[in-house]
């Protein structure tokens, strides 16, 4: 008996997940055991902003994805760490989680009805490589890595919230994903502010994702002057004692107060845990949003106060929530019912 599970034990650590990551800017992947042990975290730029022509952005995502799992499929082999049991991919949407599409995605301009599942398995298929890829929102995938491994580990009732080209929100209600076929984390597309909405016109800085996310506050800051191309350059120039754009940072402070108060106000969350490249610079806005969702909350609704923290996970929440979901859903289903009774609806 000892010796049989000695033998167990040591199967189940050879067994792999690959978690990638698509965001408006970088690709980010993981390799990671099923017991929760981080082999590698890596993430590269993807360098397709300055490319107009949708299609051939689509191919370079596409082989930017495939070379990532290639070369990790072939570092499992080579090392001789075991197999791959799953593959896992998470993006910002809107997107179909059923049919592998994104819909118009935020993050890339002019992609519409995109098969993003369908064209990265034909691609893989070129290099041998036949596994099934789960397919899931990106802040939905940031939440499942969070109860996983990190933060949100027991809790019934959380959120994640990734802050960085975009605004994503996962709410996890009574232990299952809050959507439908991949939609319902489209919190930071809610409208704010109503007093400058126009008939048949693009309400994008109206909406949290309008005055929080990395894109928005370079756009603001643009109309302000601001030559860079990125966030980061942003908060260059303000360490260099441009003070001017600091208030760009503490508009987005409350904009994300707010989206935590109707959250809370809505599920009565337990925890909302925020993730994404711009907790990077979070010294710049961390401390007022705090405060501001405290002023907000006390007031009358203390009963639905949620605890605000940083996800433990940090910028590989989501990678590690796809990785999961590679193993969820992954071939051998039937492995795994107990586990999948509660994320039935991923």
């Amino acid at each position: 008996m000892p010796t049989k599970m000695t033998s167990k034990k040591r199967n189940k650590s050879q067994e792999w997940l690959i978690g990638l990551d698509l965001g408006g800017t970088k690709l980010a992947w993981t390799l990671i055991s099923t017991q929760g042990r981080e082999k590698f975290f890596k993430s590269i730029a993807l360098e397709i902003s300055e490319i107009d022509d949708p299609k051939s952005s689509q191919q370079k995502v596409i082989a930017i994805m495939c070379a990532a799992i290639v070369e990790t499929v072939n570092f499992i082999r080579k090392e001789k760490l075991g197999r791959i049991v799953g593959i896992g991919l998470a993006s910002a949407g809107p997107m179909n989680v059923e049919s592998g599409e994104l819909i118009e995605p935020s993050n890339f301009k002019g992609w519409k009805i995109f098969p993003i599942i369908k064209l990265l398995k034909k691609e893989l298929l070129k290099n041998k490589i036949r596994h099934s890829i789960a397919f899931q929102n990106d802040a939905m995938a940031a939440s499942l890595g969070e109860g996983w491994l990190g933060g949100a580990k027991g809790l019934e009732n959380f959120a994640v919230v990734t802050v960085g080209t975009g605004i994503g929100t996962g709410v996890i209600f009574k232990g299952k994903p809050l959507q439908y076929r991949g939609m319902g984390g489209e919190w930071g597309r809610q409208i704010v502010d109503i007093s400058n909405i126009k008939d048949n016109t693009d309400q994008y800085f109206q909406c949290f994702e309008g005055l929080a996310s990395g894109t928005a506050l370079v756009k603001l800051a643009r109309e302000m002057g601001f030559q860079g191309k990125s966030a980061v350059d942003l908060v260059h120039e303000i360490k260099n004692g441009q003070n001017q754009y600091q208030k760009l940072f503490t508009g987005a402070a409350r904009a994300l107060a707010v989206l935590c108060f109707n959250l809370s106000l809505g599920f009565n969350l337990e925890k909302i845990l925020f993730s994404g490249g711009m907790i990077q610079i979070k010294d710049l806005f961390w401390n007022v949003l705090l405060l501001e969702y405290e002023r907000l909350i006390s007031i009358r609704h203390s009963a639905f106060r949620a605890k605000i923290e940083i996800a433990e996970l940090d910028v590989k929440a989501g990678a590690v929530g796809a990785a999961r979901l590679g193993y969820l859903l992954g071939p051998r289903l039937k492995r795994r019912p107990r586990e999948l009774g509660r994320l039935r609806n991923f």
